[in-house]
């Protein structure tokens, strides 16, 4: 059975894990059909609500993100980390808490993948943050720019409804 296969199980009957690609969290639309097709996608809020280990592992006053995305890449195990930010005038300054958000849920995924009890492989762990405030072909502001790239994770930003994988991998 594959890791992939082993984490399915484990989640399955937990009510988290999503099998359309494309989900609406708050007003943001979040594309991931273009990952793998052999891909988890878990919602961490359901996750969380519904998982004594996720519970044990995640403290409550810890940032967490929206979605995680378990997949294989060329060959190498993947993870993404995904947070959801709304529209041009409700996320002004949201995409700065987003990265930290990011931020903290690859702490606590490490933490999570640590005391794990299934033999998994190491994993290249990415994040995005999908956001409405960025119309289609704005660039990104310095700050924000400066602020993914000190994040101690690869955090790549996407316009609402757009391919998050393509806009990562460029695929």
């Amino acid at each position: 059975m594959s890791w992939l296969d082993q984490l399915r199980t484990r989640f399955r009957g937990r009510r988290a894990i999503l099998n359309n690609p494309n989900q609406q969290i708050g007003a943001c639309k979040v594309n991931l059909s273009g990952f793998p097709a052999d891909r988890l996608i878990i919602d961490v809020d359901k996750l969380i609500s519904n998982d004594v280990f996720a519970n044990q592992v995640i403290a409550t006053n810890e940032q967490r993100c929206d979605l995680i995305v378990f997949y294989d890449r060329s060959g190498t195990p993947s993870i993404t980390l995904l947070e959801a930010k709304g529209t041009r005038y409700e996320a002004f300054g949201d995409e700065f808490k987003a990265v930290d958000q990011l931020r903290s849920s690859q702490t606590v995924l490490r933490r999570a993948l640590d005391r794990c009890t299934i033999d998994l492989p190491e994993f290249a762990i990415h994040g995005a943050v999908v956001t409405g405030s960025m119309n289609s072909g704005a660039l990104m502001g310095n700050d924000l720019r400066t602020a993914t790239l000190t994040a101690e994770i690869d955090i790549t930003v996407v316009s609402s409804g757009w391919d998050v994988y393509r806009e990562m991998f460029g695929r």
